[in-house]
C-alpha cells in the first residue's frame, strides 16, 4: 500500500505543479517517515502468494518461509495453494531476505525487540518503481536523491526511559558511549519531552525543572491511555463484543498495529 500511495501522490504533484523539486521533497519526507517508523505498520506489510509443494530450491520465498515457520507446530496453519501470506522485513545480522522476514504477529509480540528494516523498504520497495516512473520519463536520479539525504534513525524512548535516565551518571554514560562504538554516531537521540538532542531520554534542560517534566510525562501517559481506550472501544464495536479487541486477528487493519503498539507503550 505504501508504494501505491507514494506513486499516486507523486503523479498528482507532477500533474498539478509540474515541479520536480516538490516531488523530491515529498519523497524525502516519505523516506524520513519510513526510517523513523512514523508510518502505520500496516502500510509496510507484504502480501505474497504461497504455492507450497512447487518449490524445488531448498530456500523458499519469504512468504513461504514465514508460513512454514508459523505452521511448524500445527499443520492446520499451513497456507492453502495460492493463498496470500503477510510478512514484514526486520533488521538482522544476515544479508539474506529469508532470514529477515517475520510474521506481523511476531513483530507485535516482540515488544520493540524487532525493528523495521527501513533501508530495505526504501531501497528495494520504494525507489525501484519511482525510478521507472521518474528516471525513464524525466531523467531524475531518484537513488541519488536518497543517497544525498542525511541518515536519521530515532531511538524510541518510552516513559520507562525517564527513570533510567535519572540513574545514569556522567561517568557511566561515557562508559556506555565508549562501549557502543560506531553505533552511537549513527543513532539520533532526542529528548522525550522537547525533542532536543541529548544523551539521555530526558535532556538536562528538562530535568532542570523536575515538576514541569513530571507533569509533562504524566500528561503524555494519560494521553496514551486515553488513545488506547478509544481504540479498544472501536475494536470492540467492530468485532461486536466487549472483549473483541484482544481477540482481533485482522493483520490488514491499520487500527490493530496502532492499538497494540500503544498498549505496549502504555504498559512501559
Amino acid at each position: 500500500p505504501l508504494v501505491a500511495h507514494t506513486q499516486e501522490k507523486c503523479l498528482r504533484i507532477l500533474f498539478e505543479t509540474g515541479d520536480l523539486s516538490k516531488v523530491r521533497r515529498y519523497l524525502e519526507s516519505v523516506w524520513t517517515a519510513v526510517a523513523t517508523v512514523r508510518v502505520n505498520v500496516s502500510e509496510l506489510v507484504f502480501w505474497k502468494e504461497v504455492r507450497l509443494g512447487t518449490y524445488k530450491a531448498a530456500t523458499k520465498p519469504p512468504a513461504a518461509t514465514v508460513n512454514l515457520a508459523k505452521s511448524a507446530g500445527d499443520e492446520r496453519r499451513q497456507a492453502l495453494y495460492a493463498e496470500r501470506v503477510p510478512y514484514l522485513v526486520v533488521c538482522g545480522e544476515s544479508k539474506r531476505l529469508v532470514d529477515l522476514v517475520v510474521d506481523p504477529w511476531d513483530y507485535l509480540a516482540s515488544n520493540g525487540r524487532l525493528r523495521i528494516n527501513a533501508h530495505y523498504y526504501i531501497a528495494k520497495a520504494l525507489i525501484p518503481p519511482m525510478e521507472r516512473l521518474l528516471r525513464d520519463c524525466l531523467g531524475a536520479d531518484v537513488r541519488r536523491w536518497y543517497m544525498e539525504q542525511p541518515r536519521i534513525q530515532r531511538l524510541a524512548f518510552s516513559l520507562s526511559s525517564f527513570a533510567a535516565s535519572l540513574a545514569v551518571s556522567a561517568k557511566s554514560l561515557g562508559e556506555m558511549h565508549k562501549a557502543a562504538g560506531i553505533r552511537r554516531h549513527l543513532l539520533d537521540k532526542h529528548c522525550f519531552l522537547c525533542d532536543r538532542l541529548g544523551g539521555t531520554a530526558i535532556c538536562a534542560e528538562c530535568l532542570a525543572e523536575p515538576q514541569a517534566a513530571a507533569f509533562a510525562l504524566v500528561s503524555r501517559r494519560r494521553g496514551v491511555e486515553e488513545k488506547v481506550r478509544r481504540l479498544q472501544a472501536l475494536c470492540a464495536h467492530c468485532t461486536g463484543w466487549a472483549e473483541g479487541a484482544g481477540a482481533c486477528q485482522a493483520v490488514d487493519c491499520a487500527l490493530l498495529y496502532t492499538r497494540v503498539l500503544l498498549e505496549q507503550d502504555a504498559r512501559k
